[in-house]
Parts: C-alpha cells; structure tokens; sequence
C-alpha cells in the first residue's frame, strides 16, 4: 500500500497508509510486513519488492524512509536486514521501485531507478548496467536463461543474451523519411 499526493505543485510520498502486507491464502487474510523486526521505523513510502524464483523465502524490498534502502528477508518476510543504503537505488522512488530477481541465483538482483544496476551479492554491491537510455522501468528476466533479460526504459528496450548490456550510446542509424 502506498500513501500519495500530487498535484501541479505539490508531491507527497508516504503516510500511516503506506505498508507491505503479504497474503498466503488468495487475499482472505493479510499479514503487515511493514512492523517485522528489522523493517525501518516511522513513515513509509513507496516500497518496490520482488520474490526470488530461485528460493521463495527470499525476498527483496527497496524500502522509501528516513533510513530507507535495499532491505532483504530470508524467512519470506517474517524479519529483515537492510543490506544496502545507496541512494542511487532509490532516488527517485516516486517514479521508481521496480526489481528483478535472477530466477536461477537467489543472491541475483537487477534495481532499477534512473540507472539500472546488478547485483550477485545479494544487494550488497551493485554495478551500472549500461543502458543507452536512463529512466528504467521494467525487466523480464528469461526464467530458463538468467543471462537473457529484457530492460524497459524511456527510451525503449535493450535486451541481452549474455548478462550485460554495453554502456555506449546507441549506434542505430537515424530514421529515414520519404515524402
């Protein structure tokens, strides 16, 4: 759940009806993550999480809060550990708080916020993906291949087969129009 307000010249993120909460039984009944031991104390904000599909106990949660960050739990959400405090992560986190987790290596984490950046520490270190565009949305990740995913962005997608995406600018040529 995520408390927010905008208009034309004020932006508010965060308030008592920001939470994380978990269902195991199709939505019936819901469990408030949010009070763990080791989740951040006070008002919360935008909370971005993903599962690993390598080990559904893990779970990430890039946490927005005075000591927000990369927070990771090993026992599917029942305590946490803020693993890594990086602004970078989550610096714009009203526009972004998307994640991807490697489906085969549970300590595989892509961030995505204005860069994208890579993990396979479990959260603790993190290099930049080369992506020609900033602004990074969204990823799908090859569940059968961890080396082939897909980033969305402002400006389009970048797709790789071997983990890493070049950090040059693009090399397309200009479009060309016939009148």
């Amino acid at each position: 759940m995520w408390q927010a307000y905008r208009n034309s010249y004020k932006m508010s993120s965060g308030g008592p009806g920001s939470g994380l909460f978990k269902s195991t039984d199709g939505g019936d009944t819901w469990v408030n993550l949010s009070n763990k031991p080791g989740m951040p104390k006070g008002i919360l904000g935008k909370i971005g999480i993903v599962v690993s599909p390598a080990n559904s106990n893990r779970l990430y949660a890039m946490v927005e809060n005075a000591k927000g960050g990369l927070y990771r739990s090993d026992d599917a959400g029942d305590s946490w550990q803020l693993i890594n405090e990086d602004k970078n992560l989550w610096q714009r986190p009203w526009y972004y708080m998307m994640m991807g987790a490697d489906p085969q290596d549970e300590n595989g984490l892509i961030v995505l916020n204005v860069n994208a950046m890579k993990s396979y520490d479990g959260g603790k270190t993190f290099s930049v993906l080369g992506v020609h565009h900033g602004d990074t949305h969204d990823i799908w990740w090859n569940p059968k291949n961890s080396q082939n995913f897909i980033i969305a962005d402002d400006g389009g997608a970048e797709v790789t087969y071997n983990g890493e995406l070049p950090s040059q600018t693009s090399t397309c040529p200009p479009p060309s129009f016939t009148t």
